[in-house]
């Protein structure tokens, strides 16, 4: 899985499981669980809502919705 943030022009790696199903159709809405491979570039800047894209290089497959977020290092600080 490479994900796109709009705070970056980076991708970002890592492995998704999906709860429930091991396949999704286009158009289908699944919950999933994803762990990123590096996190330094997305430390303090997720928060619960945040919208972000799947792709394959440069081909947008899907998007994603944050529910819940693990890795507290992870999350926004709102000040």
């Amino acid at each position: 899985m490479n994900g796109k943030f709009d705070f970056t022009e980076m991708l970002t790696s890592g492995h998704q499981f999906f709860i429930g199903t091991n396949f999704v159709n286009p158009g289908e809405t699944v919950l999933a669980q994803i762990a990123m491979n590096t996190t330094q570039h997305c430390e303090g800047k997720l928060e619960v809502g945040m919208e972000f894209k799947f792709c394959e290089g440069n081909i947008i497959i899907g998007i994603g919705k944050i529910i819940e977020i693990i890795n507290k290092s992870l999350e926004k600080v709102n000040t």
